[in-house]
């Protein structure tokens, strides 16, 4: 309960006992009294709890105060029955909402305490009736008191609504930016593994990735393939045409090597003009069939640049775990020599790696 509603209850429970004061004798007492109880209390009750370091827990001793000072009046009064509801709704109604059932047994006990004095004094008087306009003021300020009350619940809830609409609405923006974060990080990620001109993966994402595919395989004991290619020619293509019409050349291969593989296989650019595709789970003759069919389509449609349409070879060095190697550097350089003498016997052409054993390796890239 705030001062404002405090305020407005004991003005309209004062102007109720005043109306029905002046139907009757009462001691001037209690006219003096009238005005120091429910214009006086109000004020010291708000200053009581506004300078307590515990604001709330004065409160709640204001209103057991309020349910005391009501009791008294109501006995005081002789208890006539519309005027003593009146102060007993007071009395209870506000200790319920801030404790409960406990704060409705302390009102109780609280309005009964306050009574005894007044009761005692007087002998036990109970003068119940009340004029017809004290019934109506009586009526009319418990309603309005309630309505009080009730519109402050109102505006307690919506308040409450408010905070916890916009405790969501946070949390859905922190939840929007934590997801749009994710993203950035993965497509960062991405982008770290991905060659900027043709989209492939690079080699920083080929050496970790072809670790573990590798040791998967080994560990369901099924074959991978691995091919490394290059165009053959390629500085001449550069030095004929120009290098953006080179690096269409190579953004072309790269397009018909994804194109090509599968949902596992990892195409990759490892740099200038040499390219790798690795195939978990491929059979060698499968592996070989991939590698033509690539040197064929790559051969025969030329490639449209700025420069004018440009015809390319490639050639290719085919090796599988585990006939030519058990380690990813294993099969690198055994498709690598493989490739190498793809070269020395004209280009355009695929080649087996040798079996494990069989011929010096050439080192990657060279």
């Amino acid at each position: 309960m705030n001062h404002r509603n405090r305020t407005i209850g004991f003005v309209m429970v004062l102007l109720t006992l005043a109306a029905h004061m002046l139907t009757g004798p009462v001691p001037s007492l209690l006219w003096v009294a009238l005005p120091v109880t429910f214009l006086g209390w109000p004020v010291a009750a708000y200053r009581l709890a506004s300078k307590s370091s515990t604001p709330l827990q004065a409160e709640l001793w204001n209103l057991r105060v309020d349910a005391l000072i009501l009791g008294a009046w109501a006995s005081a009064l002789g208890f006539p029955l519309w005027i003593a509801f009146v102060l007993f709704v007071g009395a209870t109604v506000n200790l319920t909402a801030f404790a409960g059932l406990a704060g409705l047994v302390q009102g109780v006990a609280i309005f009964a305490l306050g009574a005894l004095p007044a009761q005692a004094a007087q002998g036990g008087s109970y003068r119940p009736e009340t004029a017809g306009h004290v019934t109506a003021l009586s009526i009319a300020s418990v309603t309005g008191y309630l309505l009080t009350v009730a519109y402050e619940a109102y505006l307690r809830s919506r308040r409450l609504h408010e905070m916890s609409a916009k405790g969501r609405a946070s949390e859905e923006a922190l939840h929007r930016q934590l997801e749009e974060n994710r993203k950035l990080q993965t497509a960062l990620r991405e982008e770290a593994n991905r060659d900027p001109m043709t989209g492939l993966f690079n080699r920083r994402y080929l050496e970790p990735t072809f670790d573990r595919e590798l040791a998967r395989c080994i560990r369901e004991k099924r074959p991978i393939a691995l091919l490394v290619m290059d165009v053959d020619h390629f500085k001449q293509v550069n030095d004929t045409y120009g290098h953006p019409a080179g690096d269409e050349v190579l953004k072309s291969l790269a397009r018909r090597l994804t194109a090509g593989s599968r949902a596992e296989d990892m195409p990759c650019r490892l740099g200038g003009e040499e390219f790798l595709v690795v195939m978990p789970k491929m059979p060698l003759a499968t592996a070989l069939e991939r590698a033509e069919a690539w040197r064929l389509t790559f051969a025969s449609e030329p490639i449209q640049t700025g420069a004018g349409p440009i015809s390319a070879t490639i050639s290719l060095g085919v090796a599988s775990f585990p006939e030519h190697g058990e380690t990813p550097t294993e099969l690198l350089e055994a498709a690598d020599a493989a490739l190498y003498r793809a070269k020395l016997a004209g280009r355009n052409r695929v080649e087996l790696a040798l079996e494990v054993g069989h011929g010096p390796p050439r080192p990657l890239g060279t």
